[in-house]
């Protein structure tokens, strides 16, 4: 079951002895433990009695709590022996706590953080998250290295291209990306003669790479005067 904490939960206990707590009620102006806990529910309690005290985590069932984990007492560490007018209420013990400290930081123990899929988080360090598929190129784009290239595939290397990063996998970057390359200045081996043609043979003559299908390049530089007249004037 869930371990909740909640403000103003207190009742009186008549138990004695190292046992169980058997909840009595609540005094004036507070709410009882069933208020907020069901059977099996868990929480962090502090036990009082005269000068002794216990604080721990406990387990509620049925107006009782079992003293499950004692995390600190005046008994050393262990279980206070109640003489029968004992007072427990619900606690946020200091080393249990998460909090913001003086520059608003966050401050969590090392344990760490618990996500709601399960997953915990120990450390800020970016090697203790896996650098897969989008986060892969995105590292990779960002200059670090990564130890995942290989999970990096198909569709994610042509980012990798981009970067400017070199990639094992060339002979996938089709005609289209093959074309961004030759713009790129990388090597245009992959580019074939059939690929550029048309608008992609005016896209490799405007990168100043040497092509040899001028002549594919027709009625559409024509219809660009402009564009027509600045390729003749730089030859």
């Amino acid at each position: 079951m869930a371990l909740k904490v909640a403000d103003r939960i207190k009742e009186n206990t008549s138990s004695t002895g190292v046992g169980g707590l058997s909840l009595t009620g609540a005094p004036a102006g507070f709410q009882r433990f069933s208020a907020i806990l069901a059977s099996g529910d868990t929480t962090y309690y502090s036990l009082e009695e005269n000068d002794k005290f216990e604080v721990g985590i406990g387990t509620y069932g049925s107006d009782n709590l079992e003293r499950t984990t004692v995390l600190s007492s005046s008994n050393s560490g262990s279980k206070i022996s109640l003489g029968g007018s004992g007072v427990v209420f619900i606690t946020y013990p200091a080393d249990k706590s998460v909090y913001n400290n003086q520059l608003e930081q966050s401050v969590v123990g090392s344990s760490g953080v618990r996500f709601a899929d399960g997953t915990i988080q120990t450390s800020a360090s970016s090697s203790s998250y896996d650098d897969t598929y989008v986060s892969g190129v995105a590292t990779y784009a960002s200059g670090q290295s990564i130890s995942n290239q290989s999970n990096i595939s198909t569709n994610t290397s042509r980012v990798s291209y981009a970067s400017g990063q070199a990639v094992a996998n060339e002979v996938d970057i089709v005609a289209v990306s093959g074309i961004a390359a030759y713009a790129s200045g990388v090597g245009g081996g992959d580019v074939t003669a059939s690929q550029l043609n048309y608008v992609s043979g005016i896209a490799v003559y405007s990168s100043g790479q040497t092509a040899a299908n001028q002549s594919s390049i027709t009625a559409l530089l024509t219809a660009s005067g402009t564009a027509t007249s600045l390729i003749s004037s730089s030859e």
